[in-house]
């Protein structure tokens, strides 16, 4: 979308082996996984190491766009090179766009430089967004190639034209962003979670099993109603989407891996999270949301990552108190701990 926008990019990293051959090659390809293997070349792209301030300090001047795709975690690290910056550069004018699973990236990450600024450049903007492709870990080793599913959105809250070809605007970004967090990201988080019980690797493999399907198609039934109450979409839409996604999850071109997908289980449980955002506003409309209980069970029994260890290795009093700490009623508590010994 940048290349077929005339966007220059600079990707900055910490990854010597692969910025050496970004600056050797200028180039890499994006293939499609769908039943055509369309590829796309992009071309006079260009690395520079996250360390050489001074560099980036030169670059930053004539950048227009910021983008990452990082993981919220390394936010922080983004924002604290980006506050050096800022600092000896307070005149700069760009947008800065934070292209993460998460609501509200862009403002987090503004928070982050200001917790080492007193205040970002005037002419700078940061601009929530909602992100929304498949991209597994089965790229080839040795190779700047990336591969991707076919389908993507891409929507930015702005009310200043961005001139970015694939790029919705939009005013109010929130019921794009939280419909995208529950829908998709909501949904492949607890394929992952089920499949990995089920001892499937991969998320086609998983959501091929009925009975995983079943589940994951009550959550999005679930969430469904939150939206629907909350933002008003229609559910019809909602219904076709839930559609959507499944076909998408079922995509075996992809070979998108349970533990990938599955990575940093305490944060997706989060009361605002892809797995707990409606449970609060179900259970005051008298629902009670128990696939998403489920959800949160699942989760709590990952453990392929520090996350996971620290939950699924905690007695059930420690997860009682762990759940109540992030903000669980006792109800819910009490849901949670039957549905994690079903499982």
């Amino acid at each position: 979308m940048c290349q077929e926008s005339d966007v220059h990019l600079t990707f900055v990293d910490v990854n010597e082996v692969v910025l050496n051959q970004l600056n050797q090659d200028h180039q890499y390809t994006i293939h499609l996984l769908d039943e055509a293997q369309t590829s796309i070349q992009i071309k006079n792209v260009n690395g520079v190491n996250s360390n050489d301030i001074a560099t980036l300090s030169s670059l930053i001047l004539e950048v227009d766009f910021v983008f990452t795709a990082v993981g919220p975690n390394v936010l922080k690290h983004v924002g604290a090179t980006l506050a050096q910056l800022y600092k000896q550069h307070p005149n700069l004018q760009h947008h800065v766009i934070a292209c993460e699973n998460m609501v509200g990236g862009s403002s987090a990450l503004k928070n982050h430089v200001l917790a080492t600024l007193d205040s970002c450049p005037i002419g700078v903007n940061f601009l929530d967004a909602a992100v929304d492709r498949i991209v597994p870990l089965s790229q080839k080793a040795g190779t700047l190639d990336v591969k991707v599913e076919p389908s993507f959105e891409w929507i930015v809250q702005t009310t200043t034209p961005l001139h970015l070809n694939g790029v919705e605007e939009v005013t109010n970004l929130e019921p794009y962003i939280k419909r995208k967090l529950l829908m998709v990201n909501g949904a492949h988080a607890f394929t992952a979670y089920l499949g990995l019980l089920h001892g499937y690797t991969t998320i086609d493999e998983a959501i091929r099993d009925s009975s995983i399907e079943y589940a994951v198609r009550g959550l999005l039934q679930e969430h469904q109603l939150f939206l629907n109450h909350t933002f008003q979409l229609e559910m019809n839409d909602l219904s076709k989407m839930q559609d959507k996604v499944i076909q998408r999850f079922k995509n075996a071109l992809l070979q998108d891996d349970c533990v990938r997908v599955g990575r940093t289980p305490l944060r997706k449980i989060g009361l605002q999270e892809r797995l707990s955002m409606g449970i609060k506003t179900l259970l005051s409309l008298g629902y009670t949301p128990t696939f998403a209980y489920q959800a949160i069970a699942a989760a709590t029994l990952y453990h392929y990552d520090e996350e996971g260890e620290i939950l699924s290795k905690m007695t059930i009093k420690e997860l009682e108190n762990e759940l109540l700490r992030i903000g669980f009623d006792v109800g819910s508590v009490n849901q949670i701990i039957v549905e994690r010994e079903k499982l």
